[in-house]
């Protein structure tokens, strides 16, 4: 059996952080992931400026916006973001770029590897090759294995469908509203240098997939896109945060449930609470100031769909109307970048 400090397990961009701070610190530290390839995964792919520069280089984007358009049943309003405060990245160039960067580091990426048991000191692959820890980092995703094993429940959790098109889209980020037609939840496309991004999402207690399918394929044909010639993919996200670290175990990123709900940021959560753990596992006095700054911007963030939730036929009447005006407004845009991209 191998002996580890640590074990993390999925190559995520929470994983990856982990896995490079810990060998860095000298930590004995491997990371053990199911795919043969990092970072293929169901992403609109954007990042902002509190990755863009700092976690990942400027250089690796795709495309770089200095504007994105949001749509509000079918009005158009034009929103100025900071010049290098949004861009796309395709998510496997994301993922190897981190990968190596933490493989420089020391600590080893196993691919192919998918973890099959988990018992309180060491974790079994597929092949019953055995890892034993001292800690044990969940970086595995929305149908997380560590969490399952932690017995953590999840009830806040919802499918994206989304195209990945050839075609080159040569327009802004856009996100489209319609909150009488399909409730709480949008539609983006998110341009890349080689392909498009076209996709939503939704829990299903709100708007059943089916019914989200339909409209979705429906808007895009009204769009001009040919989705015979991309590519539909789904996956569920987890926005159901119950709990960072259970004893030795930790959970992070979409395994943690971080992801916000309303506006599906996933990847800064992950990297974040990915360096907490490691802090943590360092240093057992530490405060998780930084994880406590994301909780709080999650919640903050995700009053408009619980709000919804609460008053579903309230906001379906006047909903459009009011995220119109508010969405033109330049002080609220203001607020609203500073929250965001920052």
């Amino acid at each position: 059996m191998e002996q580890y400090d640590v074990v993390i397990v999925g190559a995520g961009p929470g994983g990856l952080c982990a896995g490079k701070k810990l060998a860095e610190a000298g930590k004995r530290v491997v990371i053990l992931e199911k795919d043969s390839v990092i970072g293929d995964k169901v992403c609109a792919g954007g990042l902002t400026g509190k990755e863009i520069g700092k976690r990942v280089p400027k250089k690796l984007l795709g495309r770089v916006f200095d504007r994105g358009i949001v749509n509000v049943a079918g009005k158009k309003i034009i929103v100025s973001v900071p010049k290098d405060s949004v861009g796309t990245i395709p998510r496997t160039r994301l993922g190897e770029y981190m990968a190596s960067q933490t493989e420089e580091s020391g600590c080893p990426i196993l691919k192919e590897t998918e973890v099959v048991t988990i018992d309180k000191d060491h974790v079994t692959d597929s092949m019953g090759r055995e890892y034993a820890f001292k800690y044990l980092i969940g970086a595995d995703g929305s149908n997380s294995l560590v969490r399952k094993y932690l017995k953590v429940p999840t009830e806040k959790i919802g499918p994206t469908l989304q195209y990945q098109m050839p075609e080159v889209y040569e327009g802004d980020i856009e996100i489209y509203y319609d909150l009488k037609r399909f409730g709480p939840f949008y539609i983006w496309i998110f341009p890349h240098d080689t392909f498009t991004e076209v996709g939503t999402g939704a829990f299903k207690s709100v708007v059943p997939i089916s019914t989200m399918r339909t409209f979705f394929e429906g808007w895009i044909k009204e769009r001009g896109f040919d989705i015979s010639k991309g590519m539909l993919r789904s996956a569920a996200i987890n926005c159901d945060y119950r709990g960072f670290q259970f004893d030795n175990i930790f959970l992070v990123g979409d395994a943690a449930g971080l992801t916000d709900a309303f506006t599906g940021e996933g990847m800064f959560p992950a990297m974040v609470s990915g360096e907490e753990a490691v802090r943590k596992i360092l240093n057992p006095d530490y405060a998780l100031d930084n994880l406590q700054k994301i909780i709080a911007h999650k919640y903050k963030a995700e009053k408009p769909l619980w709000f919804y939730m609460k008053h579903k036929r309230f906001v379906r009447a006047v909903g459009n109307p009011l995220t119109y005006w508010a969405a033109r407004s330049k002080r609220v845009q203001k607020k609203l970048i500073n929250t965001f991209l920052y």
